[in-house]
């Protein structure tokens, strides 16, 4: 269910970050809008890894399910907040 609500979302990702939405308090980085193609490319990613963790789940498939999630956030969540979002501040 939880990769379903991922799949979901991620279609949605791109209509969050209109032109000009940028802000000082957003994490976003201005690269968001220059390499905009980039950005929904990385959307669509996260959206297409979270169904293929979804379509394993349902089938039970135990060893998939682990290998998906084990490289998820680098694969799919990373491709985009790795470059299009500020790093956290170190303390």
């Amino acid at each position: 269910m939880n990769a379903e609500t991922i799949a979901l979302s991620a279609q949605h990702i791109p209509s969050l970050f209109p032109e000009g939405s940028g802000t000082e308090k957003s994490k976003a980085k201005p690269d968001i809008w220059q390499k905009w193609p980039e950005f929904e490319k990385a959307a669509k990613n996260l959206e297409m890894q979270s169904e293929k963790l979804r379509d394993a789940s349902k089938a039970k498939n135990e060893r998939l399910t682990q290998d998906i999630v084990k490289d998820f956030g680098r694969n799919a969540c990373g491709t985009c907040h790795t470059s299009f979002r500020q790093p956290p501040p170190r303390t």
